[in-house]
């Protein structure tokens, strides 16, 4: 089978092999409604953990009482947490398409 040039496959998972090119809807392999409710769920984790995260190192107390390698532990717990969730949200625009 040929594919004509006006044909759109911009919402497919594309399978190469040597011999075949082969696509399959996207619709297909993921419910969106629960893949998005899914992307929507962890977003709110994380930015939970950012929120505890940085007021435990805004708050005097906890960083008068914490030693300065527990500080910079928690700054790098914030950023990772930060980076999995703009992980987590270009997943979720893909959806949005």
């Amino acid at each position: 089978m040929r594919l004509s040039r006006g044909e759109d496959f911009s919402d497919a998972v594309q399978v190469i092999t040597d011999s075949a090119r082969i696509f399959i809807p996207l619709d297909e392999l993921v419910d969106k409604e629960k893949e998005l409710a899914r992307l929507e769920k962890e977003r709110k984790a994380c930015e939970k953990d950012i929120a505890m995260v940085e007021q435990k190192l805004s708050s005097q107390g906890f960083t008068e009482k914490s030693t300065a390698e527990c500080c910079r532990s928690r700054a790098g717990e914030a950023g990772k947490t930060q980076r999995a969730d703009g992980k987590n949200y270009r997943k979720y625009s893909c959806f949005l398409k």
